[in-house]
């Protein structure tokens, strides 16, 4: 039973590592009721309890292991900008812990407590560049080639299907063939129910792009004066729905006067937003596209033609849909400024809603 329970025990941390905090008490109680059958005795509550102890102190050993490499993300500022990222980098490693995204100003409360820094402005003088990552709001193949070295030479990373072979190979060597395999699928099928009821509690609702950027929601024109007439003409589907108030699309033209054009994420792409605080009453996201582009910046040249206003809520709501519009930016942007009707944008947004 010992060398059972140091296996399922390695397992149980692993999961819970992966999957955030999985009950470890319930595993063990399913196990052990798969258990009794191949054993023919029954176990009890404080068998069980006892069993799940043992993982729990099994767990606190593996600790270190099976931590990842702590990494803060640093953006100009908005929400929008570092949802963006974060999601880029969750579907790039799977090996990181990104414990937060701050601005600029707020580095220095997290800098000594990471591992590595992805920005996506220069950090100078402050004392972190050897851990810094510069990086483009939107990667390119170049960021990626670049973080997939980076993070592939780190240790501590943890791969769940790994770990389980690992833990499966081990249950091999101590029991006979017939056991083991009985072991082995009784400790598949709960993880991957617990993992399953994981998934489903956790996750939010999360909408498509094409259910955000429906026809209403697209502008095109040939021009306007300057970025403040971009912004308002941008969110003007948004006003009219109700999704922001007048005061989010003001705080997004002070942030912008304040801190610089951050809303401008790539060339030609900007992404207006702010946070929910400043005037977000539903999820929300409507596109300007300009034959014309304008300048957001009075001192530098950060242009754009395409505006796409964000009303985001939440930390989760839109991302499947800013994931979305984040393939659609790299692999057909071109067409997209191309377009000269709005079925034009549906198609592509169509394209890339799946």
């Amino acid at each position: 039973m010992r060398t059972l329970a140091s296996c399922i025990g390695a397992m149980t941390a692993g999961c819970a590592a992966g999957c955030a905090s999985i009950s470890i008490y319930r595993v063990s109680e399913r196990i052990c009721k798969e258990l009794e059958k191949m054993v023919g005795n029954p176990i009890n509550e404080d068998d069980i309890a006892y069993i799940a102890m043992h993982f729990g102190g099994h767990l606190k050993r593996e600790k270190n292991e099976l931590s990842f490499p702590k990494v803060l993300l640093v953006c100009l500022n908005g929400v929008a900008t570092s949802k963006l990222l974060r999601k880029e980098l969750e579907h790039l490693l799977e090996n990181i812990n990104i414990i937060d995204a701050v601005s600029l100003e707020e580095v220095e409360l997290y800098a000594r407590d990471v591992d590595y820094i992805i920005t996506t402005v220069p950090i100078n003088g402050k004392g972190y560049e050897q851990k810094s990552i510069l990086v483009t709001p939107v990667l390119t193949a170049l960021d990626k080639s670049r973080l997939l070295k980076i993070f592939h030479k780190s240790r501590g990373g943890f791969n769940l299907e790994t770990l389980k072979q690992s833990v499966y190979r081990r249950i091999e060597k101590e029991f006979d063939k017939e056991t083991a395999k009985k072991i082995i699928r009784i400790m598949d099928k709960e993880l991957d129910k617990q993992v399953e009821y994981l998934n489903l509690t956790q996750r939010k609702v999360q909408p498509m792009l094409n259910e955000l950027v429906t026809e209403d929601k697209i502008i095109l024109m040939k021009q306007v004066k300057d970025y403040k007439e971009a912004v308002y003409a941008s969110a003007k589907p948004l006003l009219d729905a109700g999704s922001v108030e007048e005061r989010y699309l003001e705080k997004v033209i002070q942030n912008i006067q304040e801190l610089g054009p951050y809303i401008v994420v790539a060339p030609d792409v900007a992404i207006s937003h702010a946070r929910p605080e400043d005037g977000v009453l539903e999820l929300g996201m409507s596109v300007l596209v300009l034959e014309e582009a304008v300048n957001f910046s009075n001192d530098k040249e950060r242009y754009a033609k395409l505006v796409v206003t964000l009303a985001a809520p939440d930390d989760e709501t839109h991302l499947k849909a800013l994931g979305q519009l984040s393939e659609l930016l790299m692999n057909d942007m071109e067409e997209l400024l191309a377009s000269k009707t709005k079925e034009d944008v549906l198609k592509l947004v169509k394209q890339y809603s799946n």
